[in-house]
């Protein structure tokens, strides 16, 4: 078979795998990124410890290791939006200097709004791919997945440990 071949028939295989509880896996990732793209990082971190402790699946963790990134840097970024866009609008009771803090304020605004709905595109094309049966891959997140399931990067010369 060639590559693609290969591939489309592993996501078609991932996708019909089921857990212990009978839900397929593809559904826990779905719902992970639905979460993290609604804001809701408690909600994923707790979808997460239940998939690693239920599931020994390593697709499986890593999609929602990167739906939790996801959430999470969503929520660090709408609580730094928030206290900056506070503080330099908190500076607007001057005259001329409340003027451009009120401009600095909007453009502030307009930048973590950009980033949020980057945000937002990236979950959902990360619930189109897993729903596929293929890998999230959100650039930065898919290689800090992989470092948290033990997928180390190869050095370039190096070869692999043997067993």
């Amino acid at each position: 078979m060639c590559g693609r071949a290969q591939t489309a028939e592993r996501g078609i295989r991932m996708n019909r795998q089921k857990s212990a509880f009978g839900i397929c896996y593809w559904f826990y990732t779905v719902a992970a990124f639905l979460l993290a793209v609604l804001g809701q990082t408690l909600l994923c971190g707790v979808l997460l410890c239940f998939v690693i402790a239920t599931e020994k699946n390593e697709w499986l963790n890593r999609q929602c290791i990167q739906a939790f990134l996801l959430a999470l840097v969503g929520q660090v970024i709408h609580v730094v939006s928030g206290v900056v866009t506070s503080a330099v609008s908190g500076v607007s009771g001057f005259d001329y200097l409340g003027l451009f803090f009120g401009g600095l304020s909007a453009v502030l605004s307009m930048i973590f709004g950009a980033v949020s709905i980057v945000i937002l595109v990236f979950g959902i094309i990360a619930m189109v791919n897993t729903a596929k049966g293929k890998d999230a891959g959100i650039p930065g997140l898919k290689q800090i997945a992989a470092l948290a399931v033990g997928h180390f990067p190869q050095q370039d010369g190096q070869n692999p440990p043997q067993q």
